[in-house]
């Protein structure tokens, strides 16, 4: 849909863009995380901790498939994934989604981190960590989303616990050279990035570029064959223009009126069949009822206009000039025995 392709846009041309890079299991990366944030393009290095925890006696993982995922890091990292307010680098807090979920209806009031030199006992705040949603979006449309449990890295006994991080949400400017430069980062130090997928922005622009080529080639041959018409035509009236000249016509009016009777009708001619050859275009794919199709024709209807407007007028000004050729010929003495 419209919202996808507005959102893949995004990554590609505006920014920013989020892309994980997430080492292998059980090997460490915490040593890269100063060398991922100097890459060009670059905003914001979040990493992740592989923090294990009880909740009510149960265990959890960071992976949240049973419990709360959480973020083990900076009130910092957390604002750079969304708008948020409320939050602390000295407490446990719950960041709950901008919208209703079960889950986070039930807050236990303590929660302990485990590992392998003993367990972490942490209170939970009773103050949440507001998501400004209206604002978030307008700052960009889908970064790495965070809700869960915030554990600040500062308090007592986190750090040793947490470890070394075995990936990074890295906040990154758009553009396809960024991701590049992450993937290659990333292949050389045996780690992989993942990126949003772009599919329907890729396919989307290949359809418009398609659609596009289509129209300029109908366009063209249409203007070719107007201009060959034209330019037969104006030698057929060299005779009557020679008449004129004799007369005392002045070479610049015969210009003029000779552009004028190009031109009016051309443009008579070439701005309805530009409308209809793209209408036609959208309606074409929206009858495939393809994805991203009706999507595709509005962007060709819309933007193809625009791209197109210029080479047309170009190409309608060079045919009508094309016929000019001769208006302004010396008058040869054969020429005027015979008219």
């Amino acid at each position: 849909g419209s919202g996808r392709f507005v959102l893949e846009q995004s990554y590609i041309e505006q920014g920013p863009q989020p892309i994980t890079l997430q080492a292998e299991s059980g090997t460490s990366a915490g040593a890269l995380a100063a060398d991922i944030a100097a890459l060009p393009g670059v905003r914001h290095v979040t990493p992740h901790y592989p923090v294990e925890y009880l909740a009510d006696g149960q265990a959890c993982t960071d992976n949240g498939h049973v419990c709360l995922p959480i973020l083990v890091g900076t009130c910092q990292d957390v604002a750079q994934l969304q708008v948020i307010t409320g939050c602390r680098d000295d407490a446990v807090q719950l960041v709950p989604p901008p919208w209703e979920d079960p889950r986070y209806e039930h807050v236990p009031d303590q929660i302990t981190l485990l590992s392998d030199d003993g367990e972490v006992p942490l209170p939970v705040s009773a103050q949440p960590v507001a998501i400004d949603a209206e604002a978030t979006e307008e700052r960009y449309f889908q970064p790495h989303h965070f809700t869960g449990l915030f554990i600040p890295l500062s308090a007592p006994g986190v750090s040793r616990v947490a470890g070394d991080p075995h990936a990074f949400a890295v906040t990154a400017d758009g553009g396809r050279d960024v991701r590049a430069e992450l993937s290659q980062f990333a292949a050389a130090h045996g780690m992989e990035a993942i990126a949003p997928s772009t599919d329907t922005y890729n396919n989307t622009m290949l359809g418009r570029a398609g659609l596009l080529a289509l129209v300029a080639a109908i366009v063209g041959i249409g203007l070719l064959t107007v201009g060959v018409g034209m330019v037969d035509r104006a030698l057929e009236r060299r005779r009557a223009v020679a008449s004129l000249v004799v007369l005392g016509t002045p070479p610049r009016v015969l210009r003029a009126s000779q552009l004028v009777q190009v031109l009016i009708p051309l443009t008579v001619a070439v701005i309805p069949a530009l409308t209809t050859g793209l209408l036609a275009a959208q309606a074409f794919l929206t009858s495939q009822e393809l994805e991203g199709a009706q999507l595709t024709g509005r962007i060709a209807v819309t933007d193809g206009i625009a791209q197109i407007a210029i080479p047309l007028l170009i190409g309608c000004i060079a045919v009508a000039l094309a016929t000019l050729p001769g208006l302004g010929a010396r008058l040869r003495p054969q020429m005027l025995r015979r008219d």
